[in-house]
């Protein structure tokens, strides 16, 4: 008579000990993971950059202006006849000027409504994109289109079909859009956490710094500017390009400081869109390509200061250990509004920072 044979298995505590072991190799091993794919975004949102650069690059060496940033006719022109709102309310071309100029220099047609308000925006496109946010009023902008975009003329021949791969350039694989913080001010609050690749046509924004005049106080477009940037100034006029900002991603910006409010001197902490507090991708103007702190370390000294237009640290504090917004001592440049431009000049000492050399960009009113 055979007896039933006795066959092994496992109790429940070796159960839960391998249970155990399992979860604590999952939990070593998905932040790796994850830190693995976000370092991937990274490099891939770099490499757009330096693609995008070298392409501004050679832009700026056939152009006849040698412009750094291809300037787009929206970027000089007043966008203040808006039509989608009454004059005075909060968009008579405002977030036109404010947000939508500083990325419509190359990049494709919006896909989504730049959001402007809860209901209304605009389609930055000849045509109103399909897009889930209905029941707003939507304004479609042919001005702002791929095929009116500066770059794009240049560095591709089309905006579809064999230049899609140029297109996604644009794109940085973590754009979130801009952060949903009541300390942003570079995008109405209604387009927050909004691709700006869906919405503007492009992740990237230029570096737009600039002092610009408006009718009245608050919510109003621009009547005239006038760069303390490297917008508008000639590439080759350009010193220390390799800590000199060109474009990046936009929170960047942003972080450095608010342009309006009590909080305008005060750096903004909010998380990248590579998950880093405080740190974004930016481009530079040697075609370069790095991620940058945020952290404003401005070294102006006093010698600079005495070199600089009423002492204004204003043109030349947006600093950090190794980026920099202003280009002193090259001097600025006209944009647009060359009469507005020439009162405020009149009372100014020309021989200093940053009227002293000043270039014009040599674009119509």
């Amino acid at each position: 008579m055979r007896r039933g044979l006795k066959r092994a298995a496992f109790t429940l505590i070796e159960l839960l000990v391998v249970v155990a072991i399992i979860a604590l190799l999952l939990s070593i091993l998905l932040p790796s993971l994850s830190g693995a794919r976000e370092q991937g975004k990274r490099a891939k949102c770099l490499s757009n950059l330096r693609s995008i650069g070298t392409s501004i690059y050679q832009y700026a060496n056939d152009d006849s202006a040698e412009q750094t940033i291809p300037i787009m006719r929206q970027m000089v022109t007043d966008v203040s006849n808006a039509q989608l709102y009454p004059p005075g309310t909060i968009d008579n071309g405002y977030w036109l000027w404010r947000t939508a100029n500083w990325f419509c220099w190359g990049g494709r047609s919006s896909q989504k409504v730049f959001k402007v308000l809860n209901t209304g925006g605009y389609a930055l496109a000849r045509d109103k994109p399909n897009d889930s946010s209905g029941g707003v009023a939507v304004m479609a902008r042919a001005d702002y289109d791929a095929t009116e975009r500066p770059l794009n003329l240049y560095m591709v021949s089309g905006v579809g079909g064999g230049d899609q791969k140029r297109m996604e350039w644009f794109s940085c694989p973590g754009d979130t859009g801009y952060p949903d913080s009541p300390y942003i001010d570079d995008s109405p609050p209604a387009n927050a956490l909004r691709p700006c690749y869906d919405t503007l046509g492009t992740s990237y924004r230029a570096s737009l710094s600039s002092y610009n005049w408006a009718e009245q106080q608050g919510n109003s477009a621009s009547k005239a500017a006038f760069s303390c940037g490297v917008w508008g100034l000639r590439l080759s006029s350009l010193v220390d390009t390799g800590r000199l900002v060109c474009a990046g991603e936009p929170t960047f910006f942003n972080m450095i400081g608010m342009d309006s409010g009590s909080n305008e001197d005060a750096e903004v902490p909010v998380l990248g869109w590579h998950k880093r507090k405080m740190t974004d991708n930016l481009l530079f103007c040697d075609s370069s390509a790095r991620s940058t702190k945020a952290e404003k370390k401005a070294d102006v000294s006093q010698a600079l200061l005495d070199d600089v237009v009423n002492g204004d640290a204003g043109f030349v504090d947006r600093r950090g250990a190794n980026w920099r917004l202003d280009p002193y001592p090259v001097g600025g440049a006209i944009i647009w509004g060359r009469a507005t431009l020439n009162q405020w000049f009149q009372s100014m000492d020309k021989t200093k920072y940053p009227l002293r050399n000043m270039q014009d960009n040599l674009r119509a009113d």
